[in-house]
């Protein structure tokens, strides 16, 4: 009877140390290929197997595992080989290995195709921008510049000098509205002020304007116009003011309304009543009133 127990003891210390080290044991990790190549659509097919129970990951993306067998697809976005880890993991413990995705020959064919169709479509975009240097056209342009995988001098350049003129052209628009605005204002407002605001916004237009510059013109004429005639009508009310004084002013006629203030040979006026005013017999002038005298150059007698 102890023999039997010792013999059923030894049998279950024997699985149980059997199962404990399956449980612990280091999951296995079998690929078909160290190396796939991709189809001419970029896409790669990793195969391999492992261990009953174990997870599987592909570039830390969990893979599918049936019947202990696996199958992991990857696509290439450019013509560079491409490195995938694969990690098989088995309670604490894992397993690592590496598959090297090449590139193949009727995918690069097929990337260099369509290379040379996004390098067509953007020089056809950057001519229309070059054309007609928009914002929009300049935008559609370096979108499709960009698309390109790999970097092309000229096209960049090309696309640099679109930008400064549209940047350029953006501000001519904007310094002209500004223009525009002022000159509007000194045509409605002719003054000195409008007029030297307006022409500072034309000079500050990077390209001019010519014809903001004729409006500015028209706007010196009209300033000039409005000068001369405040000119004369300063002229007018001055002839008035001095019509009116020259009426309030005593007058010195005879009878007839002739004058009777002397202007003597030696520019000096007389009125009647003056010290020497019979004594000048033979005066070259006659005047009605001081002024007068005064205005032709005649000047009071010393005494």
């Amino acid at each position: 009877m102890k023999k039997k127990i010792g013999i059923l003891l030894g049998i279950f210390v024997l699985l149980f140390s059997t199962g404990s080290l399956a449980a612990t044991s280091q999951p296995t990790l079998k690929l078909e290929q160290q190396k796939v190549t991709t189809d001419a659509k970029g896409k790669a097919i990793i195969k391999g197997s492992t261990t009953s129970k174990t997870e599987v990951t592909a570039a830390s993306k969990k893979v599918t595992v049936k019947n202990n067998k696996f199958r992991y697809i990857i696509s290439l976005k450019n013509n560079k080989s491409k490195t995938i880890k694969l990690t098989a993991t088995k309670g604490k413990n894992q397993t690592h290995k590496q598959v090297k995705v090449i590139a193949s020959k009727d995918f690069k064919k097929k990337l260099a195709q369509e290379e040379a169709q996004r390098k067509e479509e953007a020089t056809a975009a950057l001519i229309l921008a070059e054309r007609t240097p928009t914002r929009e056209y300049y935008a559609a342009a370096d979108c499709q510049i960009n698309t390109l995988s790999s970097k092309h001098l000229e096209l960049s350049e090309r696309l640099a000098k679109v930008k400064e003129t549209v940047d350029r052209n953006e501000r001519n628009a904007q310094q002209t509205a500004e223009a525009e605005k002022a000159v509007s204002a000194a045509e409605k407002n002719p003054t000195n002020d409008t007029y030297n605001a307006a022409i500072q916004a034309i000079q500050a237009i990077p390209d001019g304007n010519s014809d903001l510059t004729q409006r500015a013109t028209s706007i010196t004429n009209t300033l000039n116009e409005n000068e001369k005639e405040a000119q004369e009508q300063a002229n007018r009310a001055a002839a008035t003011q001095n019509s009116q004084s020259s009426s309030d002013e005593q007058q010195y006629v005879d009878a007839n309304g002739n004058g009777l203030i002397k202007g003597s040979s030696a520019g000096i006026y007389h009125i009647p009543g003056s010290t020497y005013y019979n004594r000048t017999t033979k005066p070259v002038a006659w005047f009605k009133t001081v002024s007068e005298a005064v205005n032709a150059g005649y000047r009071a007698p010393e005494r």
